[in-house]
């Protein structure tokens, strides 16, 4: 995953070379699949690019390729600041990406409330079907 920050005048092309460049990743082995998430309000924030790949090894044929280089280097004049890159290689892609604006878990006292109001009357009804 990688995380740039675009320059606002150059979305639509950035949004090209990304399209681009997720037809270049697609020719490797054990692609799996290129995502672009977009900032949350438009003009604010970073965009975010995933791609997937079945085996490590198939990433690092990705990463370390010159074709790769050269469309890192045509997004390098659309971008600023910084580039982030992560590799998630397992459940950590689940949860939310980095700064996102999500909300915690509910209080303690309100989980085990509805815990005990799901899973209290389903014992009762199934022992009053069962039987002793």
């Amino acid at each position: 995953m990688t995380t740039r920050r675009v320059r606002a005048a150059c979305v639509a092309e950035f949004e090209q070379l990304i399209t681009g460049m997720r037809s270049a990743a697609a020719g490797f082995p054990g692609h799996l699949g290129g995502y672009l998430i977009r900032p949350e309000e438009a003009g604010l924030g970073c965009y975010r690019m995933l791609f997937a790949f079945d085996t490590e090894p198939h990433l690092q044929a990705w990463t370390g390729s010159a074709e790769r280089k050269a469309w890192l280097d045509r997004v390098a004049g659309v971008t600023y600041g910084e580039t982030a890159m992560r590799v998630l290689t397992g459940m950590e892609g689940w949860f939310a990406l980095p700064a996102a604006q999500t909300r915690g878990p509910p209080p303690r006292w309100k989980m085990a409330v509805v815990t005990w109001l799901g899973i209290f009357p389903l014992v009762l009804l199934l022992s009053q079907l069962v039987g002793p």
